[in-house]
């Protein structure tokens, strides 16, 4: 039978409803025609990929209904008589399966069902039994024998219990609507309540939704066209849907309670495909525009969230649309050149969709359509420094090669292609010790696919600190240099990074400033204006700051000079390595001896690779009170055991110099190796008090070195944190410290401003204290950093104090962080502190009317 005499079936079968719902209601069984869209399509697991189906032939008349089974076949159901008759299955790949072959039914199938074990219920106008389940080889299952319906059946569908809902135009056992045992005996749990069936009513879908109750269409002169009944087979009263007057052909499960209904409906209501929220109402965020001719008879949603609209409508796009979430076509799908309706639609195993109907171009009755891939699958995230990188399996492509891969970590707002269609992808740019969310898909032609996402906490670097510094730049010609930083022009610097490092531990010392000024100090190329790492307030001082700073890709910093003009020489302390190596002890790097000059140094030997465990300040040493001053060219061991636990590799320590004489410098190595070459801390007049911050190397008996060169002087040790070995990494993937502690890794940003006196509060006098948040304005350090490395600037001084930074709200530590000692100074010490709720507490200390403006700049955080 062709389209026209089908039409003409259909057109006879109108008068036939009036007489058989009379008939029904006289408890007769009258066969009623076939109603347009009948059928139901449902979707077992997910399928895996595989490569594009070829089309099935041989059907010989209309499709009516399509189902996906577990197995990756579809079951057809129908008017056709070949390939066999009224329902044939497909092969994953599309083709006619050649061992399934059915006699067993006589009429037109309007619905089919998969159920477990390959077998199918199919249900339709044949008689005496108009439903039935069949083997996977097409005979009659004689383990179900259903309950006496008497009259057709519009829609099955096979619930996961293994029992079946049955819905048409019988009036027993139940009118309309009943559900099955797995044997095909009525399930008396399910009574319905006295509903109130209107002339020519039928239930023409079924659609399972959660709790076991069931959304179905209702077909009927007058009433409710839509109707939720609950398990027990009551109607649910909470579910209350517009009236619907133009019909419903059509339901799909929109996720979250929420539903998707398709028909000839009233624009006035949203259209012909809307989405309704759990209790009915309308869902506004739902907008499917366009259509004429609206009648859906079909809607599959595709995991992306995309909803195949299916049915006899020209627009946006002749019988089949894909539109997005929000009801918008999606804009890289072209459609079969259908030449009429669409009534059923299910996936195949490799994600297109299986289009059944009246249509016999592209192919009779059946066809298929490329759809957005699914979902990748089986995601492994592997955390690095700042970046993860994630490896999957492609999920089913949409029957469309896959032309590319894209992620996003900011919950679907934004994505970002890999450029690669390779099963997997670098993500850069994450927060380091804090959980992110990757979403991953991919695209083809049609558009990008659905998500699926994998969590990673990527990891800090760890230090590598040295046994000694070494010297990488110094500008001064006598040392082979270029002469003095010229204001604004940045000065590249090879710090003798080694492979992996991403961050470096350095020194940087002034000599011989012009006027008044500073330096930044970060990685190449990197934007550092608004930052300050050294500053200086009169011609001919001399100062240094011990601070961190990112390298560049190539392994660079840079240093900036602002203001006048000054020498500067960078000394190099330690390293901070992405990946966990160490700088090689065997092949140490070459420095150059001074920029410009064509010398070099061999670096000195590293320790183990460490993670940062931050203590709360303590005073480890006071020259004051015990050994006194010490003179140029004397070795003062200090004995750190107290206060930094065996295993320790290094400290954070900050070394204050007070009551100097003339001018001088101290440095600090590791007891027994001799003098470095390198100094940490420089005053130029007698009198000052002068403050810097680094982190050295401890010998296993935790002690330290102090050199002297120069006047005599008081110095004082105060401990910030040590560090101490990495431990191997566990059966959890958990890294931890060798001696149990809790320890930090460490994350290099660009120097961020996160406080300036200045601009807000004005200065801090005597007695006060301000607390303030860590998180920069650029937003780059995360929140719930265990510490953070930052830079304390002091500027138009009065009278003389210093300042005492803390954990937020923890209390006025016993040690200072930075000193002035006259009128107008800026000075700045680099430095670390832990972090409470993500902030940190200046205290001041002055003599009487002194106060200090002061600024926070961060240079990295530890988690």
């Amino acid at each position: 039978m062709g389209i026209a005499a089908w039409n003409s079936e259909r057109e006879m079968s109108s008068k036939h409803v009036i007489t058989a719902v009379t008939a029904l209601v006289t408890g007769l069984a009258l066969l009623a025609a076939p109603m347009a869209g009948i059928g139901n399509a449902s979707v077992g697991g997910t399928p895996p990929a595989i490569a594009p189906m070829a089309n099935a032939e041989g059907f010989n008349e209309v499709v009516l209904s399509l189902s996906a089974a577990d197995d990756g076949k579809v079951w057809v159901g129908g008017a056709f008589t070949t390939p066999s008759d009224y329902v044939a299955r497909l092969n994953p790949d599309g083709t006619v399966d050649p061992t399934f072959d059915s006699s067993a039914i006589e009429d037109f199938v309007w619905s089919v069902s998969a159920y477990p074990g390959g077998k199918v219920i199919a249900g339709g106008r044949f008689m005496p039994d108009p439903i039935t389940r069949l083997n996977s080889d097409g005979t009659q299952d004689a383990t179900f024998d259903p309950a006496e319906l008497d009259g057709p059946v519009g829609s099955v569908v096979t619930l996961p219990d293994g029992k079946v809902m049955v819905g048409g135009y019988f009036s027993e056992p139940d009118p309309l609507l009943t559900r099955l045992n797995p044997d095909g005996s009525h399930d008396d749990t399910f009574q319905q309540d006295e509903f109130d069936w209107k002339l020519l009513a039928n239930v023409r879908k079924i659609l399972p939704v959660a709790d076991g109750k069931v959304v179905v269409t209702v077909v009927q002169d007058a009433g409710p066209y839509l109707l939720r009944f609950n398990s027990d087979g009551s109607v649910d009263p909470t579910f209350n849907p517009p009236a619907f007057p133009e019909g419903v052909e059509s339901l799909a499960d929109a996720g979250n309670g929420r539903i998707y209904v398709g028909g000839n409906q009233d624009p006035n209501i949203g259209g012909p495909v809307v989405r309704l929220n759990q209790d009915g109402s309308l869902d506004p965020t739902f907008e499917a525009a366009g259509f004429n001719s609206p009648i859906v008879d079909s809607l599959l949603v595709t995991p992306a969230g995309q909803v195949v609209a299916g049915g006899s409508f020209q627009s946006p796009v002749p019988y089949l649309a894909l539109l997005e979430n929000d009801g918008s076509p999606v804009a890289g799908f072209v459609p079969p050149d259908l030449d009429a309706r669409v009534n059923a639609t299910a996936f195949l195993p490799n994600g297109s969709a299986v289009l059944g109907g009246f249509f016999t171009t592209p192919e009779d009755y059946l066809t298929t359509t490329p759809l957005t891939p699914w979902a990748p699958t089986n995601l492994v995230a592997t955390p690095g420094y700042s970046s993860a990188v994630v490896d999957f399996t492609f999920g089913a492509n949409g029957g469309s090669p896959v032309t590319g891969v894209e992620y996003s970590t900011d919950g679907g707002v934004t994505w970002v292609p890999t450029g690669s269609t390779a099963p997997t992808a670098t993500v850069a740019g994450l927060p380091n010790g804090v959980q992110t969310e990757i979403l991953l898909r991919a695209r083809n032609a049609v558009g990008p696919g659905a998500a699926a996402s994998v969590s990673v906490t990527p990891v800090g670097a760890v230090f590598s600190g040295l046994e000694s510094s070494f010297r990488v730049f110094d500008s001064r010609p006598s040392e082979g240099g270029a002469g003095p930083l010229q204001p604004g022009v940045p000065v590249v610097v090879d710090v003798q990074a080694p492979e992996g490092a991403v961050a470096v531990a350095y020194n940087v010392t002034l000599v011989d400033t012009v006027g008044t000024g500073h330096v930044a100090v970060g990685p190449a190329g990197a934007d550092l204006s608004g930052t300050s790492t050294a500053n200086w307030f009169a011609t001919g001082q001399r100062w240094a700051n011990a601070y961190v700073s990112a390298v560049d890709e190539a392994g660079m910093i840079q240093v900036v000079a602002r203001g006048g003009a000054t020498e500067a020489i960078v000394d190099v302390t330690g390293f901070y390595l992405a990946d966990g190596t160490a700088m090689p002890n065997d092949e140490p790097a070459a420095g150059p001896g001074g920029a410009g000059s064509g010398s070099s140094v061999t670096s000195p030997a590293a320790v183990a690779d460490s993670l940062f465990v931050p203590t709360a300040p303590v005073r480890a040493y006071d020259s004051r009170g015990i050994d006194g001053p010490i003179f140029s060219g004397q070795e003062r061991t200090v004995d750190l055991s107290p206060w930094v636990p065996a295993g320790a590799t290094g400290v954070a320590y900050t070394l204050t110099v007070t009551d100097t004489v003339g001018s001088g410098h101290l440095a600090v190595g590791v007891p027994g190796t001799g003098k470095p070459a390198t100094s940490i801390i420089n005053w130029f007049a007698s009198g000052q008090n002068v403050a810097n911050s680094a982190s050295g190397v401890v010998n296993e008996g935790r002690e330290v070195a102090v050199f002297a060169g120069g006047g005599p002087t008081q110095f004082v040790i105060d401990i910030l944190g040590y560090f101490t070995p990495v431990a191997e990494v566990s059966a959890t993937g958990d890294v931890g410290a060798a001696n149990g502690q809790q320890g930090l890794r460490f994350t290099a940003i660009p120097p961020s401003r996160a406080y300036d006196s200045r601009t807000v509060d004005g200065p801090i006098a005597g007695g006060q204290a301000r607390t303030t948040t860590v998180i920069t304005a650029s937003g780059q350090v995360p929140a719930g950093a265990g510490a953070v490395a930052f830079n304390l600037t002091e500027t138009d001084t009065l009278g003389r104090g210093h300042l005492r930074v803390a954990p937020g709200g923890s209390g006025i530590p016993a040690v200072s962080t930075i000193n002035w000692y006259t009128d107008d100074m800026r000075v700045a010490n680099g430095s670390v502190v832990a972090v409470n709720g993500d902030q940190m507490t200046t205290y001041a200390r002055t003599t009487r009317d002194g106060s200090s403006q002061y600024l926070v700049d961060i240079g990295g955080y530890y988690n």
